[in-house]
């Protein structure tokens, strides 16, 4: 695995970067987004991830490290391989992704080239509770997190249904009521 590759910009070509690392240039293809960071002869550091095939090896780069998780996200969805995912995250942010698969918006995924109607609806499918996951707030919602799990539930069961009914406007003991509600109907 190479988590990240850092080095000098010796040139871009497209979306493809290629850095110096001591001597040895190294070609990474990139999101738009890490694409916009990489400045011809300046110093470059960018999270990463190895695509290995029969025939050859792939290193693609990311702007963050939620950028390159959610690459995985997508790239474990059936029929999503390495380029779509990659081209997936060169048109929408993280944030615009999330939000689309939170919201069930097949038409923001639809969008993207190489994005069919099947293909969006699985991926909104399969990744809609990793999505409330990165989305739910963290310190209001802890607190309710905390007592699901001292009451023997799965943290990340408990995690998915506070992220599910989550609203700003209820108080911690509504919100542990409404979850323990949601909990037991399960």
């Amino acid at each position: 695995m190479i988590s990240y590759v850092s080095g000098e910009v010796a040139a871009i070509d497209g979306n493809t970067v290629v850095v110096d690392v001591s001597g040895i240039g190294i070609s990474v293809v990139c999101t738009s987004s890490a694409l916009a960071t990489a400045k011809l002869g300046g110093s470059w550091k960018v999270p990463t991830e190895l695509i290995i095939r029969e025939d050859h090896w792939l290193i693609l780069g990311f702007s963050s490290n939620e950028e390159r998780s959610w690459f995985r996200n997508l790239n474990s969805v059936s029929g999503v391989g390495p380029k779509s995912a990659l081209v997936i995250l060169s048109v929408l942010s993280t944030d615009a992704l999330v939000t689309a698969i939170i919201s069930g918006d097949e038409n923001a995924l639809i969008a993207v080239p190489g994005v069919g109607k099947k293909s969006a609806a699985r991926i909104i499918l399969e990744l809609k509770d990793k999505a409330k996951l990165e989305s739910a707030p963290a310190s209001g919602n802890q607190d309710v997190i905390a007592a699901l799990v001292g009451l023997g539930w799965p943290e990340k069961l408990s995690r998915v249904v506070v992220a599910d009914i989550s609203d700003p406007n209820l108080d911690t003991a509504t919100l542990l009521r409404n979850a323990l509600a949601r909990l037991a109907k399960k």
